[in-house]
């Protein structure tokens, strides 16, 4: 090896397993920050099924969709579900093809068709 300072020697404990210019680095391997999360495209997707398509694409539309789906509100009544609630309304869209907020959109339609149409 022809090491210069700046460089990167990756290793796993005592043994050396490669090392890159320092300018390189970034391109031969995803950097991690200690407190960071990194989330692989395979898991973004299965984020999207349930939150929407596109909600995957920066760490803010994550958080956006998150707190839509973690407060739910139907006018000025907020309702509440248990995260084992939640996971149920997820698995039920799923099995339909809808995301979860589909899913949830055709709730309120029912129970606006109850109030509405048969009351």
């Amino acid at each position: 090896m022809d090491l210069r300072p700046g460089d990167w020697i990756i290793s796993r404990g005592a043994l050396i397993v490669d090392w890159a210019r320092g300018h390189a680095l970034d391109e031969k391997y995803e950097i991690l920050y200690e407190g960071t999360l990194a989330v692989p495209p395979a898991v973004v997707k299965r984020i999207e099924a349930t939150t929407g398509l596109g909600t995957g694409r920066d760490p803010y539309g994550l958080v956006e969709a998150i707190e839509r789906l973690a407060s739910i509100s139907i006018g000025t009544i907020h309702v509440e579900f248990t995260p084992g609630q939640l996971a149920e309304i997820a698995h039920r869209a799923g099995k339909r093809g809808h995301t979860v907020q589909q899913e949830l959109e055709a709730a309120v339609d029912r129970i606006k068709g109850e109030i509405f149409h048969r009351g």
